[in-house]
């Protein structure tokens, strides 16, 4: 089975009850003007907010005009543009409590203007110019000219550590056109030095190496090597710098969801083993860590559906009813439909600043703008925690069963009263194997035991 990551829109049911404070702005309106003096409407989304909410990074990922812009709650009507020359690709991710923005962005030989330009992770302090990131000894200027994602894609809000991703050579292989350079996209971590500058301090090339999988509650043994890694795509990073979140992606083309901690990769799902149908899935991400250290994501089931997850700073995996881009220090959290915000990426600590994009139509189809949801008062409106006491069961009619919330043990049993099937926190239940009919669900959490009946 080929697998994809679905990265979408997914209906979110939870808009505007919970943002009857803040105001929205919408900034797709607002024209530019290019290095080159041509005026240009604001495409892309606002991609993340930094943790004290006072700016807010995002560029223009799809037409192409190389737009870097920065959002500042001082003027909340407006953006800033870094002026690039349309033939410069730049792209920016995050940014810390300061107003460093970390991207990509491309540099071209002074002595062969003419030459392709080659792609290197970077950062600037706004108003200032771009600086690259160092990049290791195998990396691969090949890849980073013809097929560029070097990117700096998360900062710690002081600015300490940056995580993104590169292309390394792994090997070489030879073809018609003679010997060609395999590569990985590989995740590094830089450390800011006393000069202020960064050093690359772990480029993370042995992930495949027996990487962890989370199993009956907690991380474990794979036993083995994942022979058919290619690369780990970077999301985010949490405050202290010790846990990446993103995912990585398998020979087979399947994405799991996974962290780095402690240099090993953890995947919380895995895809790639075929044999195990309670994780036959197709794709999914580890898409932003919370200031208190709470990893929020989803993976894609085979029949197309979407589940929802958080990985507790307890290591517990809590399932959810909602798709969860961020929440705040005080455990508010938000969904991907907030407020007016078509898809929200990115929120502040206090919950004040919520920041992605709108669907914008043009006249040849529908694109994306930036656009922020902004409380002035600073503080979020209190949305219930998904990941409570309070549980539920979500039933998919191919036969997978999700117990949502935090629970101690769940244990399934048919119409006779016969155990069919039992776990702990986290378990996918799979049903497909069973008779249709009634079966009982008894789930059992710190506060007592609840029982539902579900109908396969």
């Amino acid at each position: 089975m080929r697998k994809t990551l679905l990265f979408a829109a997914f209906a979110a049911m939870a808009a505007a009850g919970y943002a009857q404070n803040h105001q929205f702005y919408d900034l797709s309106t607002i024209i530019w003007t290019d290095a080159d003096d041509f005026d240009n409407p604001t495409y892309g989304v606002l991609q993340k907010v930094s943790a004290n909410g006072k700016y807010a990074v995002g560029y223009d990922s799809q037409m192409e005009t190389n737009a870097v812009y920065l959002w500042c709650k001082d003027d909340p009507n407006n953006l800033s543009f870094d002026n690039a020359p349309i033939n410069n690709r730049r792209s920016a991710y995050d940014v810390t409590n300061d107003g460093m923005i970390v991207g990509g962005v491309e540099f071209r030989d002074p002595d062969f203007p003419d030459f392709e330009a080659v792609s290197y992770p970077g950062y600037k302090v706004w108003g200032g110019e771009w600086n690259k990131l160092p990049v290791p000894e195998n990396f691969s200027e090949y890849y980073a000219t013809s097929d560029p994602i070097e990117e700096g894609r998360a900062v710690t809000p002081d600015g300490k550590y940056i995580a993104g991703h590169l292309h390394c050579i792994v090997g070489y292989k030879t073809t018609m056109f003679g010997d060609t350079e395999v590569s990985h996209i590989t995740p590094c971590l830089w450390t800011r030095n006393e000069q202020g500058t960064y050093d690359l301090t772990t480029v993370f090339s042995q992930l495949y190496k027996n990487p962890m999988i989370y199993k009956d509650g907690a991380f474990v043994e794979s036993g083995k090597d994942s022979v058919y890694f290619r690369e780990f795509i970077v999301w985010d990073i949490s405050n202290d710098g010790k846990v990446i979140a993103g995912f990585s992606e398998s020979g087979s083309g399947g994405f799991n969801p996974a962290i780095i901690r402690d240099g090993r990769m953890l995947q919380i799902f895995d895809c790639g083993d075929e044999g195990d149908e309670d994780l036959n899935f197709n794709g999914g991400i580890a898409n932003s860590i919370d200031a208190n250290g709470n990893v929020y994501g989803y993976y894609q089931l085979a029949d197309g559906s979407a589940k929802f997850f958080c990985l507790t700073n307890k290591d517990e995996l809590v399932y959810l009813d909602d798709f969860i881009v961020c929440a705040d220090k005080n455990g508010t959290k938000y969904p991907q439909s907030f407020g007016s915000l078509t898809h929200a990426l990115d929120c502040s600590e206090d919950g004040s600043v919520v920041v992605g994009g709108v669907s914008v139509s043009t006249g040849y189809g529908v694109v994306n703008g930036p656009a922020v949801m902004y409380n002035a008062d600073g503080a979020g409106i209190c949305r219930p925690d998904a990941a409570s006491q309070q549980v539920s069961i979500d039933w998919r009619e191919g036969g997978m069963m999700f117990v949502n919330g935090i629970y101690t043990s769940a244990e399934v049993y048919d119409i006779q009263g016969r155990l069919v099937d039992n776990g702990v926190q986290g378990k996918a239940f799979n049903l497909s194997g069973s008779p249709r009919g009634v079966y009982l669900v008894k789930v059992n959490t710190v506060n007592g035991s609840q029982t539902f009946k579900v109908r396969r």
